[in-house]
């Protein structure tokens, strides 16, 4: 708050403190001319770990939902964070319980078996072997209705696992090498006996050890047709999201340049009458004109698929994420390369290397008689360019790239689809159709929002009076008039501590046990107008009740929540809710109140209060910040016109404005060198300049001053003016950092009568002001 003022005689002067860090329990700072003191209440908001019973990462946390409330000091000002963590449980119900809605993936796996992964190149397949299983692995982990397929190519499209889901007993531990497909050596891999196979109409049977063996081919154009269509073929029969929605994932591996295709590349290829000529060369090496074909194939395959699961999803912004990955392909301008990366080959538009060929061919099967397709030619939309994010190249010796690509697909899925087991969920007879968390925080009186809410540190967006944050459905709404935030978080966006094996969970082991909470802070300040004369909170309360609440629902088969019944095989009958008892005793009672350990602010006892509200939980938050107004200071000289030779008497003034004692007061005022410093009242000691007070002690709502003479220099011009500062530099032994201001009195040196009043004093405040001046 920034003010100009203009008084008679009495100037009232502006002063700022240097504050310490914005994480201090207590702290004295200024606004305007008043000294005040800033108090928070402990910091409660570190969720309980496992290090207590119940904490996060426990069994007995299981179904835990934590909230918390915790004031800091900022400068003149306080930070709220609001805070909230969860964890999964065990659910006895068929459907889940707080199962949160999430998307399922459907990936396919397209791999190269051609001779070249085995002849020359020892252990080719295993590290394509072991890379696949790594990301299967995070995928069946992340959503047990994920699916995948894995289909091979040499000299056609084959499949080795069709599209379903596949679970082993194993899904979820460490070392997956060989738990979904293995490699014992030599020519051939097999899918792993055992596993459980659901496809996504609810069959289940059981894999057995079917093998693909390598060939004397690359024809990577009949692999992509094989698995997109199978998977197209797979979601056509189905209505909207009639399995929840799915999102499809392509992920293309090979090792060398293509060598077979067929020239109707728009076609059935497996239609041998519609697919036209088969090209091939014979050799392992490629030409422009397979790799163009297999390009076009790839570019139609991916914009078919995502129409498919665009009318499946019945949302339009459904893309297919695609993957290009090589194993001992030299990035550059070679044939493999103009497969791998097509956006190369689209800016290939001059010159004679394979890429701009491969372009040229690509034109070529895009016009004239097959113009019906130009939309998947290098000018065309979707064109050509079927890949251009995720293109990874790892060689034999550093097979890094290789692990990366397939780790990055399998969290892409897990981010994608991971569901929880959410201790929350909708109210009955909700009509907000989703789960969530909310928080609702009046501010004090006279406080006010400074600045947008931050989560992680990023400031949200302001539309329609509402705060949103990219990628988040998570919102935060400020209403001034009532000075109420409310900020809600969705169940799917809720940090949760979840099982370490997701597909067959066991309580007490969690992947993610020190899982942070998700944290919103926001920066609450002093209304501009705001009389400095009482105390100011931060946040609002009402006798012994807090009013900033988070409130959900839990789910019904939350045991951290309720008392469940379960029939004779553990499934869910009923459940009551847990009895909230001020008394520890009963083992299975909830804790009505967790006590602050230090009442800081004088506000309410509590850190957090729990109370049912039908089957809405709500939990209290009493932490509290109370700025309280402390000293006032005060300037005043005799005279504002003086001339030189005649003397000037200034007065300070501090007002104690508790009802407490005040004690070692410190004040300082350095003194103009064109002003004689003359005789110092009260105590004064003069150090080259400055004069400094100390005052023993100001009663509680008393006032004391403290003066000094100094006279205009003899050879000071008339029409100048002199000016000196004031501060107040510690208060209870409490020092307030200062540095020098430019926050001065005025003196004007004029012949006139020094008793003289100038109405126009004028007093501006510097923004850079960082002391407490007068």
């Amino acid at each position: 708050m920034k003010r100009i003022f203009v008084l008679t005689i009495v100037v009232i002067f502006v002063f700022c403190i240097q504050v310490s860090s914005a994480f201090a329990a207590t702290n004295t700072a200024a606004i305007d001319d008043v000294a005040v003191r800033l108090v928070t209440d402990p910091d409660t908001s570190t969720p309980p770990s496992s290090s207590v019973s119940g904490g996060f990462g426990t069994s007995e946390g299981d179904g835990r939902v934590w909230t918390d409330k915790s004031v800091s000091i900022n400068g003149t000002n306080f930070d709220v964070v609001l805070s909230a963590l969860a964890q999964e449980y065990l659910s006895t119900k068929a459907s889940g319980g707080g199962t949160t809605t999430a998307a399922a993936a459907d990936v396919v796996f397209v791999l190269d078996m051609s001779s070249s992964m085995t002849t020359g190149t020892t252990g080719r397949i295993q590290k394509m072997v072991d890379a696949t299983n790594k990301a299967i692995d995070i995928i069946m982990s992340a959503n047990p209705d994920n699916r995948f397929g894995v289909y091979y190519f040499n000299t056609l499209g084959y499949v080795l696992m069709s599209m379903a889901s596949y679970i082993s007993p194993n899904t979820g531990e460490e070392n997956p090498s060989n738990r979904y497909i293995s490699y014992g050596g030599g020519t051939s891999i097999s899918v792993v006996a055992g596993l459980t196979k659901t496809t996504i109409n609810g069959t289940v049977t059981t894999t057995t050890a079917t093998s693909a063996s390598t060939n004397t081919a690359t024809d990577t154009q009949h692999g992509l047709y094989t698995g997109i269509t199978a998977l197209k073929n797979d979601i056509t029969p189905y209505t909207t999201k009639q399995y929840g929605e799915r999102l499809p994932y392509v992920l293309l591996f090979t090792d060398g340049e293509a060598n077979w295709a067929y020239t109707n590349w728009y076609s059935d290829l497996t239609n041998a009458s519609a697919r036209g000529a088969e090209i091939k060369t014979g050799t392992s090496s490629g030409t422009a004109q397979i790799a163009g074909l297999t390009i076009l194939t790839a570019a139609k395959l991916k914009s078919e698929l995502t129409q498919k699961y665009q009318t499946y999803n019945d949302d339009t912004s459904i893309e297919t994420t695609w993957f290009n990955v090589a194993l001992g392909v030299t990035q550059g301008d070679n044939l493999a390369t103009a497969l791998l990366s097509p956006q190369t080959t689209k800016d290939a538009t001059t010159g004679t290397g394979p890429r701009a060929l491969t372009r040229a061919q690509t034109v070529t099967y895009t016009s004239g008689t097959y113009s019906a397709y130009s939309n998947y030619g290098p000018d065309g939309t979707p064109g050509i360019v079927f890949a251009d994010q995720y293109i990874y190249y790892a060689s034999d010796t550093d097979i890094g790239p290789l692990d990366q690509a397939f780790v990055d697909l399998g969290n892409l899925v897990k981010e994608a689809t991971a569901t929880i087991i959410s201790p929350i969920t909708t109210t009955t007879g909700s009509s907000s159709g989703a789960a969530t968390l909310v928080f609702s925080d009046v501010l004090g009186e006279g406080m006010q929002l400074v600045g947008a809410p931050k989560l992680g540190g990023t400031e949200g967006t302001l539309s329609g009076g509402v705060y949103t944050w990219a990628d988040m459905d998570t919102t935060a709404e400020y209403t001034e008039a009532t000075r109420t935030l409310v900020w809600t978080i969705p169940a799917s966006e809720l940090p949760t501590v979840q099982f370490t094996n997701r597909t067959n969970p066991v309580s007490g082991s969690y992947s993610n046990p020190n899982e942070p909470p998700i944290a919103l802070s926001y920066t609450v300040g002093l209304q501009s107008g705001a009389s400095l004369t009482e105390p100011f909170y931060s946040n609002a309360y009402s006798g012994s009740a807090a009013q900033t609440t988070a409130s959900y629902t839990p789910a019904n088969d939350n045991p951290y929540f309720y008392d469940i019944v379960t029939d004779g095989s553990g499934v869910y009958v009923s459940s009551t809710p847990k009895v909230i008892s001020d008394s520890s005793a009963d083992p299975n009672a909830m804790i009505k109140t967790t006590a602050k350990t230090t009442n800081s602010t004088s506000t309410v006892s509590y850190a957090s209060e729990n109370a049912w509200d039908g089957e809405t939980f709500v939990t209290s938050h009493g932490n509290n910040g109370e700025l309280i107004p402390v000293a006032k200071i005060e300037k005043a000289s005799n005279s504002a016109n003086a001339s030189p030779g005649s003397t000037v008497v200034f007065t300070i003034t501090v007002t104690n404005l508790t009802g407490s004692a005040l004690t070692d007061v410190v004040v300082t005022d350095a003194v103009d060198a064109n002003f004689v410093i003359g005789t110092i009242n009260d105590g004064g000691v003069n150090t080259g300049g400055t004069i400094s007070w100390t005052i023993p002690s100001i009663a509680g709502n008393a006032s004391e001053d403290v003066s000094f003479e100094a006279a205009v220099g003899a050879s000071v011009e008339l029409g100048n003016t002199i000016s000196n500062t004031a501060k107040l530099t510690s208060i209870d032994g409490t020092t307030i950092t200062s540095a020098p201001t430019t926050s001065s009195v005025s003196v004007l040196v004029a012949n006139s009568d020094p008793t003289a009043v100038d109405d126009s004093v004028t007093v501006a405040e510097d923004s850079g002001s960082t002391a407490i001046s007068v």
